[in-house]
């Protein structure tokens, strides 16, 4: 029997133009004709600013033919502090309401909650939720409170402690949850009655696997020749860059080069580091440019970078960039500790470091420079064999899919 559309709101804190799978899921769902209405603040990550042509007066609504988005006003990350956070985070929450009130007005058939960071994006949907008596479906991809002590390098317990029933209403206010790494799900289970949790994880974005050519170029990547690492993403306390530039010096004297792709609250430290350093010539932050142009950026790397500071949390997280990697297919070197260490060792598809363990991650970076081409081309494929059977992006949406029509057609 055919699966009739349904009207889905999907609320999350990164939509278009700002980078993240959200973007894939909701194409996806178009493409099956379901109706989708996106709730998400003004862009402004991760540079902590709006977006050019986005703002306060422009483009907080527009609508498409089945899409429609409302875009929130919210405080503008600025330079990432843990005030700026809070009102960011505060301001979303406290904007979102009237919408979410005008919003339950019309009928949905289930709320999907993408919880990157934070989780209290979800409360907008719990409203309507309420409202409309209808199922309401989170994707855990960040773990909460949890990774507001690490992030956010906090050394008390308050803050996280004061969190807890706050996570733990939400999560239960869920009639399925699913999460981005099985390391989650103990950790959730924990804090909920909710025990159906369902591991799906990310995937790369098809700008990784169609292969399409591009005239777009870069001066600065095309004046390179040593081996190149390359590292794209946001720049922050969670990717330990201190590690990174240490290693980086300790094969200062090799043909090695590192090239830093995208922004972020840690940027301006990384940069000042390298500076003091003195490697300036051995470093390169060539800024944050569009998704699609990250094959051409990929192709000329020799190999990809993955960094995660040393923390119980972080162990348990797959960063989304582990996939894009992948599906692109290049050595990965990782300095990180869990689950995304076994990744790339179960794959052989690179060599790993744990986290903050600089000494080894150089001898890595050197290892990897000089090793045979054919080796290269070795952990290549395995990265695209893996992706291929692990985190192929056709299946997993086929299988939210099919999530989403069981829990609205049940009523579950």
């Amino acid at each position: 029997m055919e699966k009739l559309p349904k009207n889905i709101l999907i609320i999350s804190p990164l939509y278009y133009p700002e980078i993240n799978r959200v973007n894939d899921l909701v194409g996806y769902l178009l493409k099956k004709n379901h109706r989708i209405t996106i709730l998400c603040p003004i862009p402004n990550y991760p540079e902590g600013k709006y977006y050019k042509n986005y703002g306060i007066f422009k483009k907080r609504y527009e609508k498409f033919d089945n899409l429609t988005i409302v875009r929130i006003l919210v405080y503008p990350r600025k330079n990432g502090s843990k005030i700026n956070l809070f009102l960011n985070y505060l301001s979303f929450i406290i904007f979102s309401v009237i919408p979410a009130i005008i919003l339950s007005f019309r009928k949905f058939d289930l709320v999907f909650v993408n919880q990157v960071s934070p989780i209290t994006i979800a409360m907008p949907g719990i409203i309507i939720k309420k409202i409309r008596r209808i199922p309401m479906v989170m994707w855990v991809t960040d773990l909460w409170p949890e990774s507001v002590k690490d992030a956010g390098n906090l050394k008390s317990n308050l803050i996280p402690n004061l969190l807890l029933p706050i996570v733990k209403y939400i999560y239960r206010n869920c009639n399925q949850i699913l999460v981005s790494s099985r390391s989650f799900i103990n950790s959730i289970s924990e804090k909920t009655k909710n025990k159906d949790i369902v591991y799906m994880p990310q995937w790369g974005e098809t700008t990784f696997t169609d292969n399409k050519s591009t005239s777009f170029t870069n001066e600065s990547v095309e004046k390179i020749t040593d081996f190149k690492i390359m590292f794209a993403g946001n720049i922050g306390m969670a990717q330990d860059f201190n590690s990174i530039i240490n290693a980086i010096n300790k094969v200062k004297n090799y043909p090695i080069h590192l090239v830093v792709l995208g922004g972020g609250r840690g940027k301006k430290d990384a940069v000042n580091k390298v500076k003091e350093m003195g490697l300036e010539s051995k470093i390169s932050f060539l800024g944050s440019f569009p998704l699609e142009t990250m094959p051409y950026f990929f192709n000329k790397a020799d190999a990809l970078l993955i960094s995660l500071k040393k923390s119980e949390i972080f162990a348990k997280t797959i960063p989304a960039k582990t996939q894009s990697y992948m599906a692109f297919g290049k050595p990965i070197l990782i300095n990180a500790d869990g689950e995304v260490s076994r990744i790339i060792e179960e794959s052989e598809s690179g060599l790993v470091a744990n986290s903050g363990n600089y000494t080894l991650l150089a001898k890595n970076m050197l290892k990897l420079s000089q090793l045979p081409k054919k080796d290269l081309e070795t952990m290549t494929n395995n990265c695209k064999k893996y992706y291929e059977k692990n985190f192929n992006r056709k299946k997993i949406l086929n299988n939210f899919e099919e999530i989403i029509h069981n829990i609205i057609d049940n009523k579950k």
